[in-house]
């Protein structure tokens, strides 16, 4: 630990200068605003006046909107119930003014004008349609708050009107299995339980690929895996031969810009021959040459050429050990790339 920190906080001279450019820099714009005079800023008296008024009126239409339903002349809530499940149009669509109504309700037969009539947005009742239509499942009143964009303040208001029928003949997940060689399951319909519409449901299968030796694996084979595309495989290929060859398939997510989840993913599939990796001749190189490995810093590779200078050749891991910029930690990482 006493030697770590001496790694970061020394800089080379491209680094130093870097760093008096940019204070530099900063130091300008930061008094730059007080020698340049702001634009004068001109107010259109009518146009403000123009949008008082109709932001007065929204706020009036938002407020009579909010009236509840039985002020609406919308006195029966079963019969209100009963249209919109049925696929009624007789009430208008919802827009952003419309009244919100409450009723009992099935989320899992609930039609699209049922949903705005309850004061859904479209998104979200797109989202609830799709959770639907791949085989999902309302089970109990607190599963409407799991779908995706649906608020907090819309599930509170909605929880006591849930109603979720438990049909006879039907599976707990609320569907009739039609068991035949085609796959297909049967879905009760809003108007009537015995009336079924046919969905098909392909099987849930996990994609399988093909193993891959990462040292010898081109671009191609690289873009077999999902979530990599030609620029990852590049960046990979790349980091590989700056290394000279993987030593363990972990290092594949130390390539830049690669995200873990999808490291995870293609990890099971990558394969290590570690007899390939090309050795850097610790004793022989010279700095450009050590400095050329991505686990080596120029000041890394500085501080061993003059201390082989000064101390001979090394022998051991134990001879890098002895200097204060090598760390532990590095000479683990650096170990199958050195020849002595």
């Amino acid at each position: 630990m006493k030697e770590d920190w001496k790694e970061y906080v020394s800089f080379s001279r491209k680094e130093r200068n870097g760093v008096i450019v940019l204070l530099v820099l900063i130091a300008l714009l930061s008094v730059l605003p007080y020698f340049i005079p702001a634009p004068e800023v001109v107010v259109d008296e009518a146009v403000t006046t123009e949008w008082q008024s109709k932001l007065a009126a929204w706020k009036v239409a938002k407020k009579a909107a909010a009236k509840p339903a039985e002020e609406k002349g919308y006195n029966d809530k079963e019969t209100i119930a009963t249209e919109i499940q049925s696929g009624s149009n007789s009430y208008p669509s919802r827009n952003t003014l419309d009244p919100i109504h409450h009723f009992p309700f099935d989320p899992n037969e609930l039609t699209e004008s049922g949903w705005k009539r309850l004061g859904i947005s479209d998104r979200v009742i797109r989202i609830i349609f799709n959770y639907l239509n791949k085989g999902g499942q309302f089970r109990k009143p607190e599963d409407i708050a799991r779908i995706y964009g649906m608020r907090a303040a819309d599930v509170k208001r909605l929880m006591p009107w849930v109603r979720i029928a438990e049909k006879s003949g039907f599976t707990g997940k609320g569907r009739k299995m039609d068991r035949n060689a085609t796959g297909t399951f049967t879905r009760p319909t809003v108007a009537d339980s015995g009336n079924f519409s046919r969905v098909t449901a392909s099987p849930v299968r996990r994609k399988k690929y093909i193993s891959i030796d990462i040292n010898t694996a081109d671009t191609s084979a690289w873009m077999n895996f999902p979530g990599i595309g030609s620029r990852l495989a590049f960046r990979i290929v790349k980091y590989r031969d700056k290394l000279g060859g993987f030593h363990s398939p972990d290092q594949v997510g130390e390539t830049w810009a690669l995200p873990d989840s999808t490291f995870q993913k293609i990890k099971p599939w990558l394969q290590c021959n570690s007899d390939v990796l090309r050795k850097l001749p610790i004793n022989t190189a010279d700095i450009e040459e050590l400095k050329q490995h991505p686990y080596l810093r120029w000041q890394v590779a500085n501080a061993i050429v003059q201390y082989r200078q000064h101390h001979g050749p090394f022998r051991s891991a134990a001879d890098l050990q002895k200097i204060i910029l090598v760390t532990p930690v590095l000479i683990t990482k650096i170990a199958p790339y050195i020849e002595y």
